[in-house]
């Protein structure tokens, strides 16, 4: 309270003198039932979300705050079951040449995510952010940045907000980067970040990339160490934490010879990840064009290692991209591996992309997961159409029979008027999978409309299949959906 009560201090004198005003708001409306993963209804209802944002800056000078209000209505008994309003101060700070300082809520993300990612997850439907104060300072050949304050988490999971900010920890973390060496396209930068935990215990972490380029090569590495102390409380043990020691690599090679380009990725990662389940302050980067990572979605360990190379060939206006990633892990007492295929061709504005993946032992919602999915995407006087076809076999449970079955989908979407646009979809599914999602056919319809590039609106009903989604590794079962929806976003 006090940390927002000057902040309010802070933005009214700022206010005053103005010369720039921006303001969006979003209004999101879903009215129907939602279904657990065994095809049961969960709840049948209203959910209403209703976000302000506001940004002002006048010289040197910026600032702005957000205003969030979401509440779920049960439609059987007329009760509120969650209701949340929260004002997040976005980016209150001051700006010049040399200097930038912010006040309040930021993301910070270095280098691929090793030392710390702090950002949105949209897929995952997770906003991960820091409070407290960063810090930017640029000198002629030098660049760095300093981060004090407490992680939080907005977690929007079968649609309901959970504002995680219980925990203790306090970040402290800088970057330096030096562009000495930049006219022989060379950029180097060292980082670190001390996680202050209560009991006088402290997580250290520390790295380095380096990054060349130079016409037809590029080639990025990055390396980690970790030291310190990792929370238990997300465990079952006596002890609350416990030493852990790990480290990280992650590299990437691209070069492009005429036609032809290249790319070669290598991850190895062993007990990096800090912050726990609920908390994950480094982003480890995954590799492979799905998404899956070992171990990352469900446990704090991250110990895989693998790679990715990719292709790439251009015939006139054709291109094609072959691709194959491996990913294992290093437990020998639980072994695990993703393989992946992936293919796509493109021509003009039509392209086919067709992707096969082998997934064995996946630390997600199975045990086991294997599929292939083919997909076709055209676009033909502003009509475009998707038709999409998945077969996939999985495991449940260890020592359960195999699951197979097959998806086809068709999507389409045509102009109607200049402002108006149209959208049906429909997927039906060879036989009803709960472990997966309930039922055996999704469709939908809805309307876009686009007066201008400030004003978007939209409306949506059907149903949506839900099941396992994956975002940066991390995977999560988003329940299913039979209603409609209302969507409006306006900026000033």
């Amino acid at each position: 309270m006090r940390f927002k009560i000057s902040c309010v201090l802070l933005i009214l004198p700022i206010l005053a003198s103005a010369v720039e005003f921006r303001a969006k708001k979003t209004i999101e409306t879903e009215y129907g039932s939602w279904y657990n993963q065994y095809g049961i209804k969960e709840d049948s209802g209203t959910v209403v979300e209703d976000k302000i944002s506001v940004g002002f800056s006048e010289s040197h000078f910026r600032g702005g705050f957000e205003f969030l209000y979401t509440a779920k209505l049960n439609q059987e008994f007329g009760l509120k079951n969650t209701a949340l309003a929260l004002i997040s101060w976005k980016d209150i700070g001051f700006e010049s040449d040399k200097i930038s300082a912010t006040l309040g809520d930021f993301y910070y993300t270095l280098g691929q995510g090793l030392i710390i990612g702090m950002e949105p997850m949209e897929a995952s439907g997770r906003d991960r952010r820091i409070q407290g104060i960063k810090i930017e300072t640029k000198l002629p050949w030098f660049k760095m940045s300093e981060i004090w304050g407490v992680p939080w988490e907005i977690d929007r999971l079968q649609k309901n907000y959970n504002v995680l900010n219980d925990t203790s920890d306090v970040l402290f973390g800088f970057d330096v980067s030096t562009s000495l060496l930049s006219n022989y396209g060379i950029s180097l930068s060292g980082r670190g970040l001390r996680v202050e935990m209560e009991d006088t215990l402290y997580t250290n972490l520390g790295g380095i990339d380096f990054e060349f380029r130079h016409n037809w090569i590029s080639l990025y590495l990055e390396a980690a160490q970790r030291s310190g102390w990792m929370s238990r409380k997300l465990h079952p043990s006596r002890k609350k934490y416990k030493e852990k020691s790990g480290w990280g690599i992650y590299s990437s090679l691209d070069t492009y010879i005429g036609s032809y380009g290249f790319n070669l990725q290598f991850m190895n990662y062993d007990s990096l990840s800090v912050g726990g389940i609920g908390y994950r302050y480094n982003l480890l980067p995954t590799i492979n064009q799905s998404g899956y990572q070992i171990d990352e979605g469900q446990k704090i360990t991250c110990n895989g290692i693998g790679f990715q190379v990719t292709g790439e060939k251009t015939f006139g206006d054709l291109m094609l991209t072959l691709s194959h990633s491996d990913i294992g892990n290093k437990d020998t007492t639980e072994a695990k591996r993703i393989l992946e295929y992936y293919l796509k061709a493109e021509l003009m504005d039509f392209y086919g992309l067709l992707k096969f993946l082998s997934l064995d032992g996946v630390d997600t919602h199975f045990d086991k997961r294997r599929e292939w999915t083919g997909e076709i995407y055209g676009s033909f006087k502003d009509i475009e159409t998707t038709l999409s076809m998945q077969k996939v076999d999985v495991t449940a449970m260890a020592g359960d029979p195999i699951i197979p079955f097959m998806d086809i989908g068709l999507a389409i979407e045509f102009p109607i008027y200049e402002i108006f646009a149209m959208c049906l979809d429909y997927t039906r599914r060879s036989k009803e999978v709960i472990e997966d999602a309930p039922g055996t056919e999704w469709y939908g319809i809805g309307v876009k409309i686009e007066p201008s590039s400030k004003v978007f609106f939209e409306v949506w009903g059907g149903k949506e299949k839900g099941g396992l989604v994956c975002s940066g590794g991390v995977c999560r079962w988003v329940s299913p959906f039979d209603g409609f929806k209302v969507s409006l976003n306006m900026t000033l």
